[in-house]
């Protein structure tokens, strides 16, 4: 399991790397680098946040979405539930 966690990883990792356009694509990359447990907390809410921030920025609506539903998870796991409360509420 930890072993292909790790190769996911690298695999989106790689394509972030080679793909520098800012689009959906490299949204969708770093939402589902956002799902990924075996990362720190920390780095999953760098990838969501980027996301977010990136989704806005070429009005990319599910992106947002599912980024604002990534943070609240996030949020939700440290035990902020207001914090998560709002990131939910703001993906709806």
């Amino acid at each position: 399991m930890v072993t292909a966690q790790i190769s996911q990883i690298d695999q989106l990792e790689n394509e972030l790397n080679n793909h520098t356009q800012q689009d959906s694509f490299r949204v969708n990359r770093l939402n589902e680098l956002a799902t990924i447990y075996y990362l720190s907390r920390d780095e999953r809410e760098k990838f969501a946040d980027e996301a977010l921030s990136l989704s806005n920025k070429i009005n990319y609506t599910a992106g947002r979405g599912n980024a604002l539903m990534l943070l609240g998870s996030i949020k939700f796991n440290e035990d902020n539930q207001d914090e998560s409360r709002l990131r939910f509420v703001q993906a709806d």
